[in-house]
């Protein structure tokens, strides 16, 4: 499948063309969409966050698993590029940029996670409470369906958190960069 990823800055598409491929954290996503055009279901304040108790004693909030996504479109248009940026790159194989990135994930220093990707479902109907991750990730409101979303993601794997009494680390900036060779993602993308 052809798709078509939108940047708002030419350094932004060169980064992506030399094997730079940067995912972002899905709840910084979040904060873009109006709550009043989506509705409560859709935002969630305490995403990512999760209490951790240390000796019975100590409780600890932290950010736990992050999901991280490249979002493109199936779609070109005029109106993409208003919404998303004026520079695109068009990716002929959806199937072939989803294999190198699970090599990339994969050969990341903590194996990051497993790729999910696919096309976005866009309905006004609301999400159970317990709905699988895949069914939260691949959906939005009606109101987005121009965009034509397709998405690469990942859940970021707990290994990456060290978690001692009194003491939290994290390891989670808003963008991860996943490391392609530039031979072989020029084979599948090209400047539009």
């Amino acid at each position: 499948m052809k798709l078509y990823r939108y940047f708002s800055a030419e350094n932004h598409l060169r980064d992506f063309i030399s094997g730079n491929i940067f995912m972002a954290a899905l709840s910084s996503f979040s904060l873009l969409e109006k709550i009043d055009e989506v509705g409560n279901e859709r935002h969630d304040p305490n995403e990512s966050l999760a209490t951790v108790e240390c000796g019975g004693v100590i409780s600890i909030q932290y950010f736990g698993n992050v999901t991280r996504v490249l979002c493109c479109s199936t779609d070109l248009t005029d109106n993409l590029r208003k919404n998303f940026g004026a520079y695109v790159v068009c990716i002929e194989d959806s199937e072939e940029l989803a294999s190198l990135l699970q090599a990339a994930l994969a050969d990341s220093f903590l194996g990051l996670g497993d790729l999910m990707s696919g096309s976005i479902n866009y309905s006004n109907e609301p999400l159970d409470e317990y709905v699988f991750p895949h069914s939260i990730l691949f959906s939005k409101p009606l109101t987005y369906q121009l965009e034509r979303e397709y998405r690469f993601a990942f859940i970021e794997k707990d290994v990456q958190e060290v978690v001692k009494c009194n003491r939290v680390f994290t390891a989670k900036p808003l963008h991860r960069v996943l490391r392609i060779r530039e031979d072989k993602l020029r084979s599948i993308c090209s400047v539009v």
